[in-house]
C-alpha cells in the first residue's frame, strides 16, 4: 500500500501521545523564547533552530519510541547509572562506560564536548543523569545537531539542495530506503548524530553525497543510516516542515 502524505500525517498524529505532543510544544516554545541566545551561541539561524527542534523529536521517536519503547523503559535507568559512574570516576573500561541514554539516546561525552559551556548552563546540563530528563535531552540533541550541521556546511554541503546518493555503491535495498530532508547539510548532521560526527566529511563522490553506514547497506540484516535519515525526513514532511535554508 502506498503511504500518502495524508496517511503519514494520520499515523504520526495518532502515534504521538498527549505527553509527547506537550513535550514537543514545550521544546519549540523554549527554542522560540531563547532564540536570540541560541542563534548566537550555536551559530545557527532561527529557522534551522526550530527545524532541529522537530528533528530532535523525530530522533526520540526513532531511538526510543518517544521515550516509551519497551527496551528503553527496561534498560535506560541502568545505562544512565553506569554512565554516571563512568563520568564521575573518569573511566570507561570493561562495561563501565558512557552509554547512549535518554529518549534521544545520546552519550554525555558527546554532549559535553560538542555543546558550548554557556549553552549547557542554559539548559541545565551538568552530568549524564540530566539526559534522562526528556526536555534536557532534546535540547542537548538540538545543540549537537547544530554543531553537526555547521560542520557539514563547512565541508561544503548545501543547505537548500537534497542529499545525493547517485554515486552510492550500496545495496539497492539500502538505496531505496533513502529519503532526503531536502537539505544535504541536515542529512549529514543526522547521519553524524547516528554514527558520530567524524563521519561528516567529503567522500569524493560529489558535493552533497550522503554515505550509508550499517549492515543493511551491504544487503545484510540489520539497519542502515539511510533508513535513519528517512525517518527524520518523513517526520518533518508529515509536519509540513521545510528543512531547507
Amino acid at each position: 500500500m502506498k503511504i500518502t502524505r495524508r496517511n503519514l500525517n494520520f499515523l504520526i498524529e495518532n502515534y504521538l501521545n498527549e505527553d509527547t505532543k506537550k513535550l514537543e510544544s514545550t521544546l519549540i516554545d523554549f527554542l522560540q523564547k531563547n532564540s536570540s541566545f541560541l542563534k548566537k551561541e550555536l551559530n545557527i539561524s532561527k529557522k534551522m533552530l526550530i527545524v532541529l527542534g522537530h528533528t530532535a523529536i523525530a530522533i526520540s521517536g526513532r531511538e526510543s519510541s518517544y521515550g516509551e519503547g519497551n527496551r528503553y523503559e527496561k534498560t535506560d535507568w541502568a545505562e544512565g547509572l553506569m554512565s554516571s559512574i563512568a563520568y564521575n570516576l573518569g573511566i570507561e573500561t570493561y562495561g563501565i562506560r558512557q552509554y547512549s541514554i535518554g529518549p534521544t539516546q545520546i552519550k554525555y561525552g558527546t554532549a559535553d564536548s560538542e555543546i558550548p559551556d554557556n549553552v549547557k548552563e542554559k539548559i541545565g546540563l551538568t552530568g549524564p543523569g540530566d539526559l534522562r530528563d526528556d526536555l534536557k535531552a532534546l535540547l542537548a540533541t538540538v545543540a549537537v545537531l547544530a554543531s553537526n550541521y555547521n560542520k557539514a556546511k563547512l565541508k561544503g554541503y548545501s543547505t537548500n539542495t537534497a542529499g545525493d546518493i547517485s554515486a552510492s555503491k550500496n545495496h539497492e535495498k539500502a538505496n531505496k530506503l533513502f529519503v532526503s530532508t531536502g537539505n544535504a547539510a541536515l542529512d549529514m548532521a543526522v547521519t553524524g548524530y547516528n554514527t558520530g560526527s567524524g563521519k561528516i566529511k567529503n567522500y569524493g563522490k560529489g558535493k552533497n553525497y550522503i554515505p550509508c553506514y550499517g549492515p543493511y547497506c551491504s544487503g545484510n540484516s540489520g539497519v542502515a543510516t539511510y533508513g535513519y535519515v528517512a525517518t527524520i525526513s518523513n517526520y518533518l514532511k508529515s509536519k509540513s516542515i521545510n528543512g531547507t535554508e
